[in-house]
């Protein structure tokens, strides 16, 4: 039913004591006879002065207390059908979880369901730079390419570093606590239309079967060579790549140092040109990590080598043809990048 205007309540209030006006203010105000009723009531309320003061309406179904609470608790990382739960077994009367999710919006602290952001931001420089490649790009065979990247898994002992979704307020900036000393494991992979490759652990991922959360050792080209170097020759048994792949991968400096640039002219590791810096949304092995890590969620390994596992079962899980969709995807991404002028495109949920 339409809200009504002030100018419109006032009209009702002002005829409040006339009978048969009721179908006619119906009418005029484009709502139900009950509507003019209830407002005629409340102007007999206030005659002979009509103050405009809305009516009662529908009683809320949650309490302040109710609704404080479910606030809380999204804020502690609870999901809606959790809360909701929660509610129903201390109520007689269940509420529904699109009632729940309302009063999280609502309110004077209203809550929003919101990505959680690490912190990432586009500089103009690179803004340009990537508009400017990206218009260059138009016509490339990105089917062709090969999209390479590391990732840091940081597994803590409450688990939220898997966290990418939550209730935030948005006065607020979210923060979380997390215990120290996480277990971390670091590996590269790359994709492909029709390819995927194996996963490779580099430092600091501890060695199978130890005992430590991460070795001491820092990440180094020296590390990087052997990694790339087994990559290209998986890529070379791949016959949907062609007969000269290019590789898409970012500026680390491990990735560009002299020893890393010798190594992959010497194996013939041809590079995407230009390929600008800070490109998650085009170098579509980000999505691939994105799907590995709802592959991980809920999983309770009790050791490092237990993650390891973990970690090579959930990029097995990772379709093949969920990768050559992402293959398919990156022409028209190019294109939106070059629209946008450089900008990030929208994450997808």
């Amino acid at each position: 039913m339409p809200a009504l205007t002030p100018r419109q309540r006032q009209r009702i209030g002002t005829h409040h004591d006339f009978v048969g006006i009721i179908e006619s203010l119906a009418r005029y105000c484009k709502v139900s006879r009950a509507t003019i009723r209830r407002w005629r009531a409340e102007g007999r309320k206030a005659h002979p002065v009509w103050t405009d003061q809305p009516g009662r309406g529908r009683k809320p179904v949650l309490s302040s207390a109710e609704k404080q609470s479910a606030k809380r608790k999204a804020l502690k990382r609870r999901s809606v059908a959790q809360i909701t739960s929660s509610l129903n077994a201390q109520r007689t009367k269940k509420v529904s979880s699109s009632t729940v999710k309302r009063s999280l919006k609502g309110g004077r602290d209203p809550l929003s369901y919101q990505p959680v952001t690490h912190g990432r931001h586009l500089s103009e420089t690179n803004k340009k730079k990537r508009a400017k490649w990206a218009k260059q790009q138009q016509n490339a065979h990105t089917a062709t390419w090969v999209y390479l990247d590391s990732k840091y898994l940081y597994i803590y002992e409450d688990a939220r570093g898997y966290i990418h979704w939550c209730w935030q307020n948005t006065k607020k900036k979210v923060t979380f606590k997390v215990k120290s000393n996480p277990t971390v494991l670091h590996f590269y992979a790359a994709i492909g239309k029709g390819f995927k490759s194996k996963l490779h652990f580099v430092p600091p991922t501890p060695r199978f079967g130890s005992k430590q959360r991460k070795t001491k050792v820092n990440f180094a080209s020296k590390h990087f060579i052997p990694v790339i170097k087994k990559i290209h020759k998986e890529v070379g048994s791949s016959s949907k790549l062609g007969s000269k792949p290019r590789y898409v991968m970012d500026h680390a400096r491990q990735h560009t140092s002299k020893a890393s640039k010798a190594a992959m002219r010497k194996a013939g590791v041809k590079l995407v040109e230009g390929f600008p810096a800070q490109c998650w949304d085009i170098n579509i092995i980000e999505n691939a990590w994105g799907v590995m890590d709802t592959q991980l969620q809920g999983t309770r390994a009790r050791s490092p080598s237990g993650w390891r596992r973990a970690a090579l079962a959930a990029w097995d899980a990772v379709q093949q043809s969920t990768i050559d969709k992402l293959v398919g995807s990156v022409k028209q991404r190019v294109h939106d990048v070059a629209a946008k002028e450089g900008e990030w495109l929208k994450k997808k949920k």
